[in-house]
């Protein structure tokens, strides 16, 4: 995991500086990304994990991040049929989130709210608080579109917990099944990993983390 986790280190920092307006240094890390990524590749050819998936995604994220919109699509396409829902839920949702950002650095506003609307009842796709206050999303946050989108996640979470309220358990076993219900809406979202949750807090806290993760970039 050492490629891919080290491609994903300067992914994130590559995410957050862009968020922070440092373009040139969101270059610099993103160029610093994909060689991980392409490693873990090289070393995985049949491409059975979602690792590999995923990774494909981020060089398809890379490559919209730098400027090559073209690049970017097919790669995030490939890697989108390579998971596709029947096959994994939760992957397929994860990638498909990572597409969205890979149209909406392309210039493909509407492409990128389709996918994530596509991905809005999902296990592993991103939740409504992700989808309010992650930076990433800020050129969407206007569009009516992507409003509903945040109105369908919540929707489909009152759904689920009014689910639980109706069956027949005792009051010890169904708090504790709120509190699964909790987790499993919030916690299978990728704004709940670490390496993809800091830019999900609250902007403050957040950037306060970010600066002592960008500090150590140079030396990963």
């Amino acid at each position: 995991m050492i490629g891919f986790t080290r491609g994903h280190n300067f992914e994130l920092l590559g995410r957050i500086a862009r968020a922070q307006g440092q373009n040139q240094t969101a270059r610099d890390y993103f160029e610093s990304a994909r060689p991980g990524f392409e490693d873990w590749l090289a070393k995985n050819p049949e491409e059975l994990s979602e690792w590999e998936g995923k990774a494909r995604a981020y060089i398809a994220e890379i490559d919209a991040a730098l400027g090559r919109k073209e690049d970017a699509i097919q790669e995030g396409r490939h890697a989108v049929e390579l998971w596709p829902i029947t096959r994994d839920a939760r992957v397929a949702a994860e990638i498909a989130a990572i597409m969205a950002v890979v149209y909406l650095w392309s210039g493909e506003r509407d492409a990128a709210i389709d996918r994530i609307g596509r991905i809005a009842s999902l296990p592993g796709s991103p939740t409504a608080g992700d989808l309010k206050l992650n930076p990433i999303w800020d050129e969407l946050r206007n569009d009516p579109r992507f409003d509903v989108v945040k109105r369908n996640y919540l929707a489909y979470s009152s759904f689920l917990q009014a689910t639980l309220e109706t069956m027949p358990l005792d009051e010890k076993t169904k708090a504790k099944r709120r509190y699964d219900m909790g987790q499993f809406i919030d916690a299978m979202s990728p704004s709940n990993f670490f390496m993809t949750n800091v830019l999900s807090r609250d902007l403050d806290n957040s950037f306060t983390l970010t600066r002592s993760l960008s500090s150590i970039g140079p030396h990963l």
